[in-house]
């Protein structure tokens, strides 16, 4: 399935030409029926000679309209440029002709209608000046039929020159990504709510659970029409009506998204790589406020410049553009700015809701230039350099693939020794990757971590795992893997609770070593009923605990860990026997204070050794 788009000034035949090829009338509304003009996006199919379907999407061709032809020729396999025989080139055929440009179409044939109405001679220096429109654009070999919608003259011919086109040209490709641009929303009696546009990057499928992403809506999927016909899946390329439960027609907008449930997201603040058209007589200026199109939406959004103070006629460079309200859009995505009277030029998105940045920043627009001009591969190691380590479930919907094209991709990568995997999962889709470089700064700036905090605390056998994970910012199951992964290259050493650099054992001195000397032993004599008021360092105390060498079950009761150990093995000794103990019967069997009884009991019912059941405690 291919999408043909018209394009073209207004009044040069491009609907009678659609109705000519397919038969059918594009207008619509009641207003262009009267008045003879389109003014909004109609549509049409066919099936040609050589076997291959195409719909047609016949955009209007007054300046009035321009944001409706744009919203019309965001997804187009081919543009049908239509140049009326007796008028040649006029203002919105350029302006038509540009807007292709932008959104990178490739691929197009050029429409000489009204053909009948002009002689060979007039004809030839319509042909000329179509050459020279053409010349250096990504159009430059499109080739010129001349057709007559009342005679039929022509388009047999074209229609041929177009499905060779197409069958040369990439099929749609499913990266399981899928998002339909709205182009129509309305209720059918019997059906409810129906949305139209042009399948992308997926497939559809009846049932399936999807959302409406701008307007906030979930639905499923109740039916999908393809050219009139019912049918269980949709397929990218092809333009499709989709039946929906439990949304109201009226509350979904033409530039809305439709696409699986949590697949897609909003963007505020996108970099892009923009170029100015050469017949915009100003300079675009920081700060300037045009209106952006891509897909079927609009919207104003504010222009800052990257790399210089403006850009000027023909000028191309980075720059970030801030929308007034959130758009659904991605990275490859091709866009137009416009004012209300002129088109300034557009360009392609490159990153999705970058930080700002400091105007003439070497390492940002070295970044946005290996994004604009690199290779997958290159893409990948930019992924995960802004985010370090990822899943591969997170890389994929960083980019414009498919999984199985990434898995391939990471493989070979990883083969390379320009990735490393840091989680060796079943198959590559389990893994987590970061770039070999990556990897080596992640390592660096974690034992730079550990160094300082080892100088800082040196009796402290490392820091708390809570505490390093905070200082990362690190997601608890990506922490986990990192610090395996050190753990097992021996580069770090997994302390329980703690983390310290690999072989860190605190050195104490002389005197702290007598202090600890005395205090262990003051602990031993007192046994069961330790004084509250023997003091030590902080520090010291901590290093003891992660030493197993003293159990602190309060904040003021500390015990001598062989005598913990003892009394422990005593309770449970009785619980065996008598399966139930009480904090009296505890505090008899010690000799000790209520109070100790009672912080020996809570502590081991918070060990999940034993279990309170009303004023008796239960071995667990």
């Amino acid at each position: 399935m291919y999408v043909i788009g018209t394009a073209g000034h207004v009044d040069h035949g491009k609907t009678t030409l659609v109705k000519a090829i397919t038969g059918m009338e594009t207008d619509r509304l009641s207003e262009e029926k009267n008045r003879g003009l389109s003014i909004d996006l109609g549509f049409a199919w066919l099936e040609l000679p050589n076997g291959l379907s195409v719909s047609f999407i016949d955009v209007p061709g007054h300046k009035k309209f321009i944001a409706n032809m744009l919203a019309g020729a965001g997804a187009i396999d081919l543009a049908l440029i239509v140049i009326a025989a007796d008028e040649s080139v006029m203002p919105q055929t350029l302006e038509h002709f540009q807007i292709l440009n932008l959104l990178g179409v490739k691929r197009s044939v050029v429409a000489l209608t009204k053909c009948d109405l002009v002689d060979e001679q007039w004809l030839d220096l319509v042909k000329s000046d179509v050459e020279k429109m053409l010349k250096g654009s990504l159009l430059e070999n499109s080739k010129i039929f001349p057709v007559s919608s009342i005679n039929n003259k022509g388009l047999e011919e074209m229609i041929t020159a177009i499905g060779s086109i197409l069958k040369l040209s990439d099929s749609k490709v499913d990266i399981g990504k899928p998002r339909l641009w709205v182009d129509r929303s309305f209720s059918k009696s019997g059906f409810g709510t129906v949305v139209t546009g042009t399948l992308l990057d997926g497939n559809l499928t009846v049932g399936d659970d999807v959302e409406l992403v701008l307007s906030d809506q979930t639905s499923r999927i109740r039916g999908l029409q393809v050219h009139n016909e019912v049918v269980d899946l949709a397929k990218p390329g092809e333009r499709v009506a989709v039946n929906l439960s439990n949304v109201n027609h009226n509350q979904i907008q033409r530039g809305d998204v439709l696409s699986k449930s949590g697949l897609l997201g909003k963007a505020f603040i996108v970099d892009a790589k923009l170029h100015v058209l050469h017949t915009y007589p100003n300079a675009i200026k920081n700060n300037m406020s045009v209106n952006i199109h891509t897909g079927t939406n609009e919207c104003i959004t504010k222009i800052r410049l990257i790399e210089s103070n403006e850009l000027n006629a023909g000028d191309t460079g980075y720059v970030q553009l801030k929308f007034d309200r959130p758009l659904v859009i991605s990275r490859g995505d091709h866009f137009v700015i416009r004012t209300n009277m002129f088109t300034l030029g557009g360009g392609v998105v490159l990153d999705l809701n970058p930080k700002r940045h400091k105007r003439g920043d070497v390492r940002i627009i070295n970044r946005l230039g290996l994004i604009s001009h690199g290779s997958i591969n290159e893409m990948v190691k930019v992924v995960l350099e802004d985010n370090g380590p990822l899943e591969v479930e997170m890389i994929e919907k960083q980019l414009k693939i498919g999984i199985l094209e990434l898995k391939e991709i990471l493989g070979s990568m990883l083969d390379d020794g320009e990735l490393i995997s840091i989680v060796e999962g079943d198959s590559i889709e389990k893994s987590i990757v970061v770039t070999s470089s990556g990897w080596v700064k992640y390592t660096n700036n974690i034992l730079k971590l550990l160094e300082r905090y080892h100088l800082k605390f040196p009796l402290r056998v490392g820091i708390a795992r809570a505490e390093l994970r905070q200082e990362l910012d690190l997601t608890p199951k990506l922490f986990n893997v990192i610090i395996n992964k050190l753990t097992f290259d021996c580069i770090v050493e997994d302390k329980n609770k703690f983390v310290s650099k690999f072989g860190y054992e605190p050195v104490l001195t002389r005197q702290q070593t007598e202090i600890i000397d005395a205090y262990l032993l003051e602990l031993k004599q007192k046994r069961y009923s330790p004084s509250i008021d023997i003091k030590i360092d902080d520090d010291i105390l901590v290093l003891l605990e992660n030493q197993n060498r003293v159990v602190r079950i309060s904040e003021s009761i500390i015990y001598h860990y062989d005598v913990y150990c003892e009394m422990v093995q005593r309770i449970k000794n009785h619980l065996e026997l008598c399966e139930e103990i009480s904090v009296g019967e505890v505090r008899d069997m010690f000799k000790a204070s209520r109070k100790y009884a009672l912080a020996l009991m809570e502590y081991l019912d918070a060990q999940h050794f034993t279990k309170r059941i009303g004023d008796k405690r239960v071995l667990l």
